[in-house]
């Protein structure tokens, strides 16, 4: 297995989405892989072709539509982490695995 061929992506299923993430990452990264999966749906982004393959650069998955959505969504993306470590968003209660 290759943990660095991808980090999350989202993918559609009628009118909602899952994100899929990549749980060989760390639980930092992982977090962040999350934020700028949310901040495309947040974003409204819409999607042409994606490629799922591509190098370690570009977490594997490139959005070939749009590279402006993809800047978009990784500037979202920090600000909605750095919400979460600014105290603004609930921290885990002790025993509880905040990648829940």
């Amino acid at each position: 297995m290759r943990p660095e061929a991808w980090s999350a992506a989202l993918v559609p299923d009628g009118t909602g989405m899952y994100i899929v993430e990549n749980t060989a990452h760390q639980p930092e990264r992982r977090r962040s892989n999350i934020a700028h999966e949310m901040a495309h749906v947040v974003l409204e982004h819409t999607f042409g072709h994606v490629l799922i393959g591509g190098d370690a650069t570009s977490g594997g998955c490139v959005n070939a539509g749009d590279r402006r959505q993809e800047e978009e969504a990784a500037e979202l993306g920090a600000e909605l982490g750095a919400v979460r470590q600014s105290g603004w968003l609930p921290t885990p209660r002790s025993g509880v695995e905040a990648d829940r």
